[in-house]
C-alpha cells in the first residue's frame, strides 16, 4: 500500500485505555509505517505520560488546557501530512486488518471521503445503533430519539431509518454519518472543509463533518467487513457521557444546519418533556425504588432537564449581539 496514513488520538484522563489503543495500532498490517500522534487534552491521571512511554513511540502533544474535541482533532491533522487521517478514540482497538481495509475501501471507492468500520463491544458483540445512522439528525428524527415516540414507533421511518434497524452491519453501504470512535477521512476532503467545527467542544463534531462532507457532494461509507473494539463514555468523570456538552452540541447542529426556528422549536418541546418526564419517574420511584432501569430513566431526565435549563440561563446572560452597521 502506498498511501501514507496517520493515525490521530484525542486523549483526556485516558490513561488506562491508550496503551491497548496504540498496541492496536502498531499491530496494524498491511499499512507501512504510520505517523501517529496523541493529543491529549489536559489529562490529570497521567494519560500523557502513559503514551510517551509506549514501545511504539507516538509523538505526544500534551495541551495545558483541554481544548475538546474537535480542535483537537485539528491539531492532529495540522501536525501531520498523510494522504489519510485515522481518527481513533482511546478506548477504541483496531482489529490488525481494520486500517487497511478501510484505506483499500477508499482506495476503491474515490466518492467516498469517509470510511468507518462496525463498532464491537468488548465481548465480541455488535454494538447497536450507533455505528453509523442512515439520516442526519433532523427535527422529527430528534423528537423520536429523545422522546416516548422512539418506542412507541419503532417501525417509523425517523427511527429505523436513522438506527439502521433494518440493515445487516455486517455489510457495506453508504450512510449519513459514521461514529468518531474511529474513522478514516481523506486529508484532500479535510483541507476542503476546514477540517472540524471547533465550536463543537464535545459530541455531534463528526455528525457536522460528515454533514459538510455530503453537502459538497462527497459519500460516508460504513464498512462492514472492519471492526473496532469500542468501549465508549470513558473519557467523563463517571463514564457516563456529559448532558451538558451533548445538549449544547445538539442545539448547535441543529441552529447551524437548519437555522434557529427549528432549534427553538426542538428547544420548547424536548425542556418541558425532560421537565414532565423527570417529575413523573420521581413519583414512581418510592413504590419501585429497587427498579435499576427505572432509575437510570429518571438520571438521564434529570441531566437533560438541567441541560436544557443551563442553555437558557447562558442565552440570557449573553450580551445581544451588535446589530449590523450598513
Amino acid at each position: 500500500m502506498t498511501a501514507r496514513v496517520d493515525v490521530i488520538v484525542v486523549t483526556h484522563r485516558s490513561r488506562e485505555h491508550v496503551g491497548p489503543c496504540l498496541d492496536s495500532v502498531a499491530a496494524s498490517d498491511g499499512v507501512g509505517d504510520l505517523d501517529v500522534v496523541v493529543i491529549d487534552n489536559a489529562s490529570d491521571d497521567g494519560t500523557a505520560t502513559a503514551a510517551r512511554a509506549h514501545p511504539s513511540a507516538p509523538r505526544v502533544v500534551a495541551n495545558r488546557h483541554n481544548r475538546g474535541f474537535a480542535a483537537a482533532c485539528n491539531q492532529g491533522v495540522a501536525a501531520t501530512a498523510g494522504d489519510y487521517v485515522l481518527l481513533l478514540n482511546p478506548d477504541a482497538r483496531l482489529r490488525p486488518d481494520t486500517l487497511s481495509r478501510l484505506v483499500r475501501h477508499l482506495e476503491a471507492h474515490p466518492a467516498a471521503a469517509i470510511a468507518g468500520p462496525r463498532l464491537l463491544n468488548e465481548r465480541g458483540t455488535l454494538q447497536p445503533q450507533i455505528s453509523a445512522t442512515g439520516l442526519f439528525p433532523s427535527f422529527p428524527q430528534a423528537l423520536h430519539e429523545y422522546t416516548r415516540l422512539g418506542r412507541l414507533r419503532p417501525e417509523s421511518h425517523w427511527h429505523a431509518e436513522y438506527f439502521l434497524t433494518r440493515w445487516d452491519r455486517r455489510t457495506t453501504r453508504a450512510v449519513a454519518m459514521i461514529q468518531g470512535a474511529c474513522l478514516l477521512v481523506r486529508r484532500s476532503v479535510l483541507e476542503e472543509l476546514g477540517a472540524f467545527d471547533e465550536r463543537f467542544f464535545l459530541y455531534f463534531e463528526e455528525t457536522d463533518l460528515c454533514k459538510r462532507v455530503a453537502d459538497r457532494g462527497w459519500e460516508t461509507h460504513y464498512v462492514g467487513d472492519a471492526a473496532a473494539v469500542h468501549i465508549g463514555s470513558q473519557s467523563s468523570s463517571d463514564g457516563r457521557p456529559s448532558a451538558h456538552h451533548f445538549i449544547s452540541s445538539l442545539y448547535r447542529f441543529h441552529r447551524k444546519h437548519y437555522g434557529l426556528a427549528e432549534a427553538a422549536a426542538l428547544w420548547v418541546i424536548l425542556m418541558p418533556y425532560h421537565a414532565l418526564r423527570a417529575a413523573r419517574l420521581t413519583s414512581r420511584l418510592p413504590f419501585q425504588a429497587g427498579d435499576a432501569v427505572l432509575r437510570e430513566d429518571l438520571r438521564t431526565a434529570r441531566e437533560r432537564f438541567k441541560a436544557h435549563w443551563s442553555l437558557l440561563r447562558d442565552a440570557a446572560r449573553r450580551p445581544p449581539r451588535a446589530e449590523a452597521r450598513s
